[in-house]
């Protein structure tokens, strides 16, 4: 009987997260929606993380977003709500592709498919200008394997 009772509660508890409606919060900067999509050896990545590096590495508070591709390959990045993308700036980004995520912690395990090739923010050829309401769409990214 416990057990139910919990299964309920626990149930219900993510049926009340899930109906909140996510805002930006009051005063915060202007976001501008930030898509692309990522494709490895040619075909669509999916579960590939996407991380984006503010691109001076001097900064005080350095900005870094992260964002995992769909089955198509797909990514959309957020700050403060599902998709809104990211704050005016200068950013660089980075791939990890890694089997399994620890259940807890939600850190990559496992060895990275792309062989660390791509996780090196000073090494990245991707980089980006996102200027304050314009939409940027990075388009098709191909990364190997090889």
């Amino acid at each position: 009987m416990n057990m139910l009772r919990l299964s309920i509660m626990a149930g219900l508890c993510l049926l009340l997260c899930s109906c909140q409606q996510e805002t930006k919060p009051e005063g915060a900067d202007a976001t501008s929606p930030v898509t692309g999509e990522v494709y490895v050896d040619g075909s669509p990545a999916e579960g590939l993380r996407v991380i984006c590096h503010g691109a001076d590495p001097d900064q005080q508070f350095p900005t870094v977003s992260l964002a995992v591709t769909d089955a198509e390959g797909k990514f959309a990045f957020a700050t403060y709500t599902e998709g809104d993308g990211l704050r005016e700036g200068e950013y660089v980004l980075t791939f990890d592709w890694r089997d399994g995520y620890a259940m807890v912690s939600g850190t990559p395990s496992g060895p990275d498919k792309l062989d660390n090739r791509y996780n090196a923010p000073g090494k990245s050829t991707t980089r980006l200008t996102v200027t304050a309401e314009t939409p940027v769409d990075l388009g098709r990214i191909e990364l190997t394997t090889k």
